[in-house]
């Protein structure tokens, strides 16, 4: 949180929806340089760790400030047990969410947040957003929407976002650096702007 709040102070948000990207892509590459100057000894599985920390601190300041304070909660670090959400008491799994759009009692949506994307993250996305959407029909509960938001660069990446725009269960699959991908990619893979605008659609009804 320290480096982060560090680095936030010389970037602030810009006015401009539309420039979001770049500045979450910005935040992102000056907060692991800060941590690297700060903790010389940081290994790369907490510089992984750390980068979702910090992935899941700017996607809030930016998606609060487009949808509102009081339609998202964001945990960095701890995620969100499922079964403290109204209607999910009973769960016997628990997954846990990055980003709950609405409240506890108000559930709408679910953003899940990968910077970078492994095959075991691609299951862990795929199996929370089945998971989910079951325990909804099952239940006769409100619908829930979800949605993955990445910066997956990993090698063999655009067969990763193709096997996840194809996943059933996602309401959509969006893309941080989204004009770095080939065209037939941003046919299936939306930007941030446009998840963006997907949560104020989701979140306004």
């Amino acid at each position: 949180m320290p480096v982060y709040e560090e680095v936030i102070r010389n970037n602030p948000l810009p006015e401009n929806q539309n420039q979001y990207s770049q500045h979450i892509v910005t935040v992102m590459t000056e907060c692991e340089s800060e941590a690297r100057r700060q903790f010389r000894n940081l290994s790369q599985n907490q510089l992984g760790r750390c980068n979702g920390d910090w992935f899941e601190l700017i996607v809030r300041d930016t998606a609060t400030n487009v949808v509102g304070n009081d339609n998202l909660m964001v945990f960095p670090g701890r995620g969100h047990h499922i079964n403290e959400i109204q209607g999910f008491e009973q769960v016997n799994w628990i997954p846990q969410p990055d980003v709950i759009g609405r409240n506890l009692q108000d559930f709408r949506a679910v953003v899940s947040l990968k910077w970078g994307m492994r095959h075991d993250r691609m299951y862990e996305v795929g199996y929370e957003a089945y998971a989910i959407k079951d325990w909804v029909l099952r239940n006769n509960l409100p619908e829930v929407q979800v949605y993955l938001l990445t910066n997956d660069e990993f090698s063999g990446r655009d067969a990763r976002l193709n096997i996840m725009s194809q996943v059933p269960a996602l309401d959509g699959v969006f893309h941080i650096q989204h004009n770095n991908l080939t065209n037939e990619l941003q046919q299936v893979i939306g930007s941030y702007p446009d998840l963006l605008n997907h949560l104020t659609n989701t979140l306004s009804n």
